[in-house]
């Protein structure tokens, strides 16, 4: 693993060292080969390291499109090494820097060198751990990747990473039980819909939007699991939920999402507010109804804006 580790720093090194001694005269093509070439490896933290280097020195130089571009990529990289390459004994030697009780870290602690170079590198990267379900996991700093690279990107994009640090920093739902209010969680979808129509012809942020707008609207009509919008109990629709959506209605008429509830309440009527969950026939028709008032919405709004398939 050292050796691994010393000839793969020393590959980026060479790399990044070669290019910031050319840089100057380098064409974006060759920036663009060079990133690619970086990002290319299994990602590691040295690797991580020299391609933020690299972005934070060559971005600037290729305007807008091209900057997004690269950033995107490194996003992805980052990613990649959240999901895949990353040495999972190495991320959860940092479980025990965590207060297990507040789930916060105390990075004061830290004195192994190897355990604070990783950390260093990890902040550096736009990575941060979190403690959850008694392990430590790792979340891209949107904040700190849009403060760095923001300036540069297409605003779309900046927009973006702006919503996801909702997405990483407070997710709405965890372990099946929405974490946010109602309010909030129409807000979130708004704010998805005012960037579609925004930026309609973005396409690096195309297929994050649609996920994020299915995932938000499916929430609003059918709520999780461990909170349903109907009451196991008494069958009844939530009523801290009706009252959020008909605020929504009145503030925001002419949205998608205004549309979407409207539909919604009049199937809800329908049905008298009420539901069985033990009726099958009429789970699967409300979850059916929902599917479809979705479907219609993203249409809607998509095709409008020129990004539905």
């Amino acid at each position: 693993m050292k050796i691994y580790r010393r000839v793969t720093m020393t590959l980026m090194g060479l790399i990044l060292c070669m290019a910031l001694v050319t840089g100057c005269g380098k064409s974006a093509e060759e920036i663009n080969e060079e990133f690619t070439q970086l990002i290319s490896a299994k990602a590691t933290p040295q690797s991580m390291e020299a391609a933020e280097e690299y972005a934070e020195t060559y971005a600037k130089k290729l305007g807008t499109d091209g900057a997004s571009n690269m950033i995107a990529q490194l996003e992805d990289y980052l990613t990649q090494y959240i999901n895949t390459d990353c040495d999972s004994l190495q991320v959860q030697s940092l479980a025990a820097y965590f207060h297990k009780e507040s789930g916060l870290m105390d990075e004061e602690r830290i004195k192994d060198a190897e355990t604070r170079e990783y950390y260093e590198i990890l902040k550096k990267v736009h990575i941060y751990p979190v403690y959850q379900e008694e392990k430590v996991q790792l979340r891209v700093n949107y904040t700190t990747l849009n403060e760095v690279f923001g300036q540069n990107i297409d605003p779309a994009l900046s927009r973006l990473y702006e919503i996801k640090v909702w997405v990483t920093d407070s997710p709405a739902t965890k372990n099946a039980t929405l974490q946010i209010g109602y309010d909030q969680l129409l807000g979130r979808a708004l704010a998805v819909e005012e960037l579609i129509d925004e930026y309609a012809d973005c396409v690096l942020i195309q297929e994050d939007v649609q996920w994020l707008y299915s995932t938000y609207l499916d929430l609003i009509m059918m709520g999780t699991t461990n909170t349903p919008v109907f009451d196991y109990a008494t069958g009844e629709f939530n009523s801290q939920a009706k009252s959020a959506y008909e605020d929504f209605q009145r503030e925001n008429g002419d949205t998608a999402i205004a549309w979407a509830l409207q539909e919604y309440f009049a199937y809800l009527q329908s049905i008298d507010y009420t539901m069985d969950y033990k009726d099958s026939t009429a789970s699967r028709l409300f979850f059916d109804s929902c599917h479809g008032i979705r479907m219609a919405a993203e249409k809607r709004v998509f095709k409008q804006n020129e990004l539905y398939d």
